[in-house]
Parts: C-alpha cells; structure tokens; sequence
C-alpha cells in the first residue's frame, strides 16, 4: 500500500487524512487498496463494457459486518429501509438474521459442545463454502480448525506407519 502522501497525484484538494486528485492514466486504468485495522484488501480493474448489468459505476465494498454500495443508472432500482424492501426486485438472502437464527460457535478440534464433531472432511467442505461466500473470518477460523484436525489426525497414526 502506498501513502498519500508518496502517490504520484496531483491533489485537487487533500486535508489531513482524505482528499481527491487527478493520476495519470496508465496501467492498471482502476486500482483499489484499502485497510481497515488488521485487513487488508487489494484490487485492480481494466476496461469493460459501457453499459450493462452493473450500469454506467458500480461499487460495492464490504469490511467485517458493514456494506456500502452505489450504482449510477441503477440496473435493478429498490427501496430499502432498515432491511425492509419497499419497492423493487424481490430481495435474495443478505437479510441480518435474528439471534435465534445465528449457528452457535463450531467445535474446536476434538471437542464438540453438544455439537456434532468437526471432522476433517466436514472442515474442508465449510472451508471451501466460507471462502465461496466471502466470509473470510469464518474460513480463517475453519483454516485453523483444519490445521488443528490434521496435527491431530498425524498424531494418532503409529510411528512405524509413519512417512519419514
């Protein structure tokens, strides 16, 4: 990441800790870098059509629990307040869920609460549905899961079957 104050940009106007300017337009045409606390996020974008499903801009950003999003010449105009749709396309998934739908916390390796065991298997195929769904807190914590379900899988196999 670079600072703003090293950028090649000539500031139309910068205080203290925001500003706009104009760059050159070079390569990459569109770059995105962004941390938030201990998250770090990187993206570059090239040429594509005009006009389409995501309209003349588009933006969508998501840190943690927060989204933000805008789109000018809205695609699928809608209305939302406070998760209630008002007026538009039917709304697919994204509601916050109530307390009483939260899944409780997985088990830790080897333990299991009243749940079910975390089998390795079970592990790879969360994983792999975390990271499809972008919900990389949960995938880091499955990550460490798996890591934790392999040391343990390892150390119940008898040394002389043991790969050297």
């Amino acid at each position: 990441m670079q600072n703003p104050a090293e950028m090649d940009t000539w500031w139309c106007c910068y205080c203290l800790c925001e500003g706009f300017g104009l760059a050159s337009i070079g390569s990459p045409l569109c770059k995105t870098d962004s941390k938030m606390l201990c998250i770090k996020s990187q993206g570059v974008g090239d040429c594509g059509p005009v006009m389409g499903d995501e309209g003349l801009c588009l933006a969508n950003q998501k840190c943690m629990c927060l989204s933000q999003a805008i789109q000018c010449i809205p695609t699928k105009p809608f209305i939302e307040i406070c998760g209630k749709r008002l007026y538009g396309p039917e709304k697919v998934g994204g509601a916050m869920p109530s307390m009483s739908d939260m899944k409780p916390p997985m088990p830790a390796a080897g333990g299991s609460f009243g749940n079910p065991v975390l089998t390795l298997e079970t592990c790879q195929k969360d994983l792999a549905e975390a990271i499809a769904n972008e919900d990389f807190l949960l995938a880091h914590e499955l990550k460490r899961r798996r890591s934790a379900l392999i040391e343990e899988r390892e150390k119940s196999i008898p040394a002389s079957l043991q790969m050297a």
